[in-house]
């Protein structure tokens, strides 16, 4: 994800990136106050402090290794009598989204003030191999969120039967996540498009997606605008 010079010519992209980061933690910080830190505030009070050590360990492995979604995870389901799998495509979403926010940290928030600076932490090569891991860990996303997505409207497991899991909230959380993977795919495969030889470049999914925008008959200025117009989006 090569930042663009500018935004639009009216700002330099770093301002832009940050600004939009200004309004974003505003926005999501009152929204999170209202639907999570007030309804939390109106219960009792309890020793959430307590064992810290026992605290952080336990988070570590839930949270960041996914153990409770993972424990199903080759199971047979008595009802339908099939291996559960579900477990796989949480675990990727989680990993994922992991690896795309120190993605979008790296080349999004560092390289925008200094372009040098993921190639300094990471080296070209390490350039290389994270733009390659990221383009294909998007589709991966895709296809976890389509497989989930079938399972809650078209296949219907008993536990997946309940209203809560197919609510607009739900709805929403995923057409967002897809629409990110997406443009994401959109914003390597234009910049292999537009010409460009940089390290990023050597995205395969991206790459296979660039040939046919060239073969669409995309020119390589048209190319160049549209990776600026994803890259913003």
């Amino acid at each position: 994800m090569v930042p663009p010079q500018d935004f639009f010519g009216i700002l330099p992209a770093w301002a832009g990136v940050y600004a939009g980061l200004l309004i974003t933690v505003i926005l999501s910080s009152l929204l999170l106050h209202k639907r999570v830190f007030w309804l939390i505030s109106q219960g009792k009070s309890t020793a959430r402090f307590d064992q810290p050590w026992r605290r952080l360990t336990g988070a570590i492995s839930i949270v960041f290794g996914q153990r409770k979604v993972l424990q199903r995870v080759g199971s047979i389901d008595p009802r339908s009598r099939k291996i559960d799998l579900a477990g796989l495509g949480h675990a990727s979403i989680f990993w994922g989204f992991m690896s795309f926010t120190a993605s979008y940290a790296l080349f999004i928030f560092g390289d925008s003030i200094w372009p040098e600076l993921s190639k300094t932490i990471l080296t070209t090569t390490g350039v290389m191999i994270f733009s390659a891991y990221l383009d294909i860990f998007a589709a991966i996303i895709l296809v976890a969120l389509g497989w989930g997505l079938t399972r809650r409207w078209l296949v219907k497991p008993h536990r997946l039967s309940f209203d809560l899991t197919r609510n607009i909230d739900a709805v929403i959380v995923v057409a967002l996540t897809a629409a990110l993977m997406v443009v994401t795919l959109l914003v390597h495969s234009l910049y292999v498009a537009s010409g460009y030889d940089g390290p990023e470049a050597h995205v395969i999914i991206g790459g296979l997606l660039a040939n046919g925008i060239a073969a669409v008959g995309v020119t390589q200025s048209v190319a160049i605008v549209l990776h600026e117009a994803m890259w913003w989006l």
